[in-house]
């Protein structure tokens, strides 16, 4: 039998190549190890120095903050330091009464062009890192880079920006923030109402306002209303029975009625009624939630109308409801007959005597 020619003769060279292969590749496996090893050494020995000299620093800031005539800050920060210092001062920043915070970036002035520098950064990481800091630590001359900022291509430093606006002094940036939200609504209406609820109690004025204007696209309505939503504002469940009076879209009546089940008051109960037998489910399905959430005794023939609707979402929620007011007498008379709904109804029913 011919051996295969692998083995034979001047075909053994084969066997030296692949020989030089498999010494090649070892090579190269252990250069990468020892690369690894070296790289988590050189990160481990940078983590240690900038753990010192966080400590270092933070005792004589500290010193600053409670005594600024007496134990002035007067450390010399190296530039190849300063983004680090930058960023310790902007966590401690948030823990910091307003009085504290002002004193924090007078010791940060002097080294706040390594944040405006990070804006140009090709990275919006870092260039979303500045308007952090600028915000944390600027002064009312970076105002004008914060709004820049909202313009950046990056939805991240976008967002960023928006956020340290929402952290001035006063509400005046917030029609700004309105301006660009058509960029994140593919994010959500939750994102947005997020967004304008961090300008909080500041604020306020101007949402009211834009939930308001019917004449504002109603994504900003739907998004200023759910901001007030978040911050629990009283006085917009008023402007959210106006609003529900007009048969305002979807999405707009939805947040309205999320806004009156929490906020609003045993009068507004007879709109809830009428809007209990919308032809839009949806509208339906929150008339009923919100019914059962600011309702009494009066309400109940609503709800247990609700209980036969075409949806069964509503249907689920009336049974929520009538349980959660102590109504299980309804529930039970419609559990003993035969209807579609019977099955869904002895399932709350159930659930009510297992959690009892």
């Amino acid at each position: 039998m011919t051996p295969p020619a692998l083995f034979s003769g001047d075909d053994g060279t084969v066997l030296l190549i692949l020989s030089a292969a498999v010494a090649a590749i070892t090579i190269v496996v252990f250069f990468f190890a020892g690369m690894s090893i070296v790289v988590r050494a050189v990160s481990n020995r940078r983590d240690r120095r900038q753990s010192r000299l966080r400590d270092f620093w933070m005792e004589p800031v500290l010193d600053a903050l409670a005594d600024p005539d007496h134990s002035p800050f007067r450390h010399n920060i190296l530039r190849k330091d300063r983004l680090l210092f930058l960023e310790m001062l902007a966590q401690l920043s948030v823990t910091l009464a307003r009085e504290d915070r002002e004193q924090l970036v007078a010791i940060a002035r002097p080294y706040m062009e390594t944040a405006r520098a990070l804006r140009k950064d090709r990275d919006a990481e870092f260039r979303a890192l500045s308007v952090q800091l600028l915000g944390l630590l600027g002064s009312e001359e970076h105002r004008g880079l914060l709004i820049v900022s909202m313009w950046d291509p990056s939805p991240l430093v976008a967002l960023a920006a928006i956020r340290a606006l929402s952290r001035a002094r006063g509400p005046d940036d917030i029609e700004l923030v309105f301006r660009e939200l058509p960029r994140f609504e593919k994010w959500g209406s939750n994102l947005l109402s997020t967004l304008l609820a961090s300008f909080g109690n500041r604020g306020v004025d101007h949402l009211r306002e834009v939930m308001a204007d019917d004449g504002r696209r109603e994504r900003d309505r739907v998004a200023a209303a759910g901001a007030l939503l978040k911050l629990n504002d009283y006085e917009s469940s008023g402007i959210a029975q106006t609003i529900l009076q007009a048969s305002p879209g979807r999405e707009l009546g939805a947040v309205c009625l999320r806004l009156i089940k929490r906020l609003g008051r045993p009068v507004q109960a007879g709109l809830l009624e009428h809007l209990a037998s919308s032809d839009d489910p949806v509208i339906r399905l929150h008339a009923v939630s919100a019914l059962a959430a600011i309702g009494g005794d009066e309400n109940v023939d609503v709800l247990t109308m609700a209980l036969c609707d075409p949806s069964q979402w509503v249907a689920m929620r009336a049974s929520q409801g009538l349980k959660d007011m102590n109504r299980l007498d309804r529930l039970q008379a419609l559990a003993e007959m035969n209807h579609p709904r019977a099955r869904l109804v002895r399932e709350y029913l159930r659930e009510g005597v297992a959690n009892a």
